[in-house]
């Protein structure tokens, strides 16, 4: 996994601090302290293909004309596919940036300087 703070590539193993949130499993990468989480678009990409694998093969199993459901297991199949695609396509995009990252000082950390724009806007 590569975080985009630090731009350092680390293995999935060495990710030891994992936390849930409204907005889904957020990873801390293990070099520079910054939360790190799923591409958004990517992963509702890859619930609605979850999404059609179920419905089609449920609609599959109940349909009695054989055409009928030769295509909805090729749609399902189809679906499968597209959400494997987006399972592995994702990147981690930043969730939360570190306090301070290592190697700099407080008034050296992008981190701080955005927290002071937000305070005097």
């Amino acid at each position: 996994m590569k975080c985009p703070i630090c731009n350092q590539y680390s293995a999935r193993k060495d990710v030891r601090t994992i936390r849930r949130t409204k907005q889904g499993i957020e990873k801390q990468c293990p070099r520079c302290k910054g939360w790190l989480k799923g591409d958004p678009k990517m992963t509702k990409v890859k619930n609605v293909a979850i999404l059609g694998i179920l419905l089609f093969n449920v609609i599959a199993v109940f349909t009695v004309d054989p055409s009928l459901r030769n295509i909805l297991s090729s749609l399902g199949l189809a679906s499968a596919f597209v959400a494997i695609l987006a399972l592995f396509r994702t990147q981690m995009v930043v969730a939360e940036m570190p306090k301070v990252m290592e190697g700099q000082s407080e008034d050296q950390n992008p981190a701080s300087e955005n927290q002071e724009d937000n305070k005097d806007a």
